[in-house]
């Protein structure tokens, strides 16, 4: 006679047995905050804007680039990955993939690694599309963060117009 719980049960203790090998679902990728420093202030209708909260984030980025190069260098795109990681993936470490589509290269996917090993429970882990590679290969249109552990994406946030 066939037993309608024995397969529930097994992939019951499957389940079990695998959780701790990977980062589990405590560990998430909670937010990407992205922010696009343009060469010129920010300004509506050629007015510029004198918001202190917006200007500041600006000045934060070009803080130590004093001439006009160093400025125009650090120009492009900046992202912070804010994400949480369970007890696995603080033993074991994990990589943090990004992967972009930028304006003038079309289709093609290019691909920015930090591999974290000094793991809190709340990370922040910034990239960076700047200077030459900002000013060649134009805007990043398209765009996908990934916590990756052991070759297995464990958690993953893209934007919208991301494939």
């Amino acid at each position: 006679m066939h037993n309608p719980i024995r397969p529930l049960l097994c992939a019951a203790i499957l389940t079990f047995s695998l959780g701790p090998a990977f980062a589990g679902p405590d560990t998430e990728i909670s937010k990407v905050k992205y922010y696009h420093l343009e060469k010129d202030p920010p300004s509506v209708g050629g007015v510029r804007i004198a918001d202190p909260m917006i200007s500041f984030e600006r000045m934060h980025h070009l803080y130590g680039a004093v001439s006009r190069k160093e400025q125009i260098a650090r120009t492009g795109h900046y992202y912070a990955v804010k994400w949480k990681a369970g007890e696995s993936a603080r033993a074991q470490g994990v990589t943090l993939r990004f992967e972009y589509r930028q304006l003038k290269t079309g289709d093609a996917v290019k691909t920015k690694d930090i591999e974290v090993s000094n793991i809190k429970r709340k990370n922040v882990t910034k990239f960076s599309v700047i200077g030459n590679e900002y000013r060649d290969d134009g805007r990043v249109t398209a765009w996908r963060a990934s916590l990756v552990q052991e070759g297995n994406v464990v958690a993953s946030t893209q934007s919208f117009l991301w494939d």
